[in-house]
């Protein structure tokens, strides 16, 4: 008798033992990245002052530097210019929002994208990548 209640035991602490890793594990959930204005705003004004608190890694063609924000702000009003009845748009959402793809569309055809990867714990930038399509 003595060893059945000792199997209960274990049984139950074989039950428990799933839950509890789960409940440890939804504590490093992140919740979904909800500053989506604020990024279409700083694309519209090529100011992404908000968003940089530390040098970001920005790519583009054979380009890779890491830069502070004001350097960020110039490299995207050189390079991520809509022609003229061009618009900007969202492409795509991924990682729970933390990499967010906006595109150059004319005539409804992508012509460039830009892919922005922010840190979860602070919803700050990450990465910029810049792509011709």
């Amino acid at each position: 008798m003595h060893d059945i209640a000792g199997m209960k035991k274990i049984l139950l602490a074989l039950l428990i033992l799933p839950t509890a890793c789960v409940c440890v594990a939804q504590t490093t959930l992140y919740e979904s990245f909800n500053r989506d204005a604020e990024l279409v705003e700083a694309l519209k004004q090529y100011n992404f002052t908000l968003f940089i608190s530390e040098p970001v890694t920005f790519t583009y063609d054979t380009l890779e530097r890491t830069l502070t924000a004001d350097q960020v702000n110039e490299l995207m009003k050189l390079y991520f210019k809509p022609e003229k009845k061009a618009i900007v748009k969202k492409a795509a959402e991924t990682n729970n929002g933390y990499t967010q793809t906006y595109g150059i569309y004319k005539d409804d055809i992508a012509v460039m994208y830009a892919r922005f990867e922010f840190y979860q714990e602070t919803m700050m930038l990450k990465e910029i990548v810049l792509e011709r399509n």
